[in-house]
This record gives structure tokens, C-alpha cells and sequence, in this order.
């Protein structure tokens, strides 16, 4: 879900974002916690879709910030806040709600990263307004919001369930 920002959330604390397995790290895809952090790496070992978004990301001259937070407006559980406007560095922030299991963050982030990726395939720099025309534009507006500034996408959902199929066919290995 895209959402406007309403408050601009604190980004001093960066976790590096790394893969155990193979020792990458990320460099444009950085985790605020160490919560929001596994759930990418995870992620990332578990999901070829998942891993694609980042990869995505990693690829493209945007910084994606993934921010774990106590409470989102209207019940979301994450969204996409645009950042960066006026500061010279391209930068967008991803916020998803604390509390959830393992697997329903990753399923979240995943629905948040294609919400990314819409935002880079439409080459969209530091514009807050250009943002907001494109999902209002490719998106369906939802309901229950009094400002009109949330939006949904069916490719964020599609890729909701495609991601929460391959978890399910990618346990996570249990360590002794």
C-alpha cells in the first residue's frame, strides 16, 4: 500500500542487511532493525521472488529504507512512504508493523518491494506528487482512508501470493 508520509520516522539506527549464506551484502535495500533485517534475509533464502525484488532494488540508484513500526494508520500492516524530496538522494521508506510472524513479514515486505518496483519502472525521482499520480493511475484508491492517499495494486497482491507459495514450499530449516 502507498501512503503519503505523515511523520518522518527517525533513520538514524541502520542494521546492515547481509546474507549469511553467501556473504552479500545489500547496499540500496537497508533494514532500520534487526526484526525487519532477517525477515529480508530470510526472505531472500526461501523466496525467488522475494530475492528478485531485492535484487531489483540493488540495481537501481534508489535507497530503500525498511522500518519496523509499533502502529500504521488504518490498519495497515505496511506501506510505502515517499522520501527524499529536495535532499539530493533518491530514497524511499518502507514501513511494516511490528508483531507479525516471520512469514507474514516477508509476505508484507514482498507486497511493499513490488510497490518499489512500481515506483522505479516509472523512473520516478524525488517527486512526491509524481508518486502519488502514478498509483493513483495504476492503482485503485481504498476505502476507509479520509485523504484518498492509499492505493492498492493488483501486481503488490500477486506477488503477495506468489511469495506466500514458494514459503510454503521453502520451509525454513530449523537449527539444532
Amino acid at each position: 500500500m502507498m501512503v503519503t508520509p505523515v511523520a518522518d520516522e527517525s533513520l538514524a539506527v541502520q542494521v546492515a542487511t547481509s546474507d549469511v549464506d553467501t556473504g552479500t551484502t545489500l547496499y540500496k535495500l537497508r533494514a532500520t532493525d534487526k526484526l525487519a533485517s532477517a525477515a529480508i534475509q530470510e526472505g531472500r533464502q526461501r523466496s525467488a521472488t522475494f530475492a528478485s525484488l531485492v535484487e531489483i532494488v540493488e540495481r537501481s540508484d534508489t535507497l530503500v529504507y525498511v522500518v519496523s513500526v509499533h502502529k500504521l494508520p488504518h490498519d495497515m500492516v505496511g506501506c510505502l512512504v515517499h522520501e527524499g524530496q529536495g535532499s539530493g538522494v533518491r530514497y524511499l521508506k518502507v514501513l511494516v508493523l511490528m508483531g507479525m510472524r516471520s512469514e507474514r513479514m516477508i509476505v508484507v515486505l514482498a507486497h511493499e518491494l513490488q510497490h518499489v518496483r512500481e515506483v522505479l519502472d516509472a523512473g520516478i525521482s524525488n517527486s512526491q506528487s509524481a508518486m502519488g499520480e502514478l498509483f493513483s493511475r495504476i492503482g485503485v484508491p481504498q476505502l476507509g482512508t479520509v485523504t484518498g492517499e492509499q492505493f492498492e495494486t493488483k501486481s503488490a497482491h500477486e506477488v503477495m501470493a506468489l511469495v506466500a507459495r514458494e514459503l510454503r514450499t521453502h520451509r525454513r530449516v530449523r537449527q539444532p
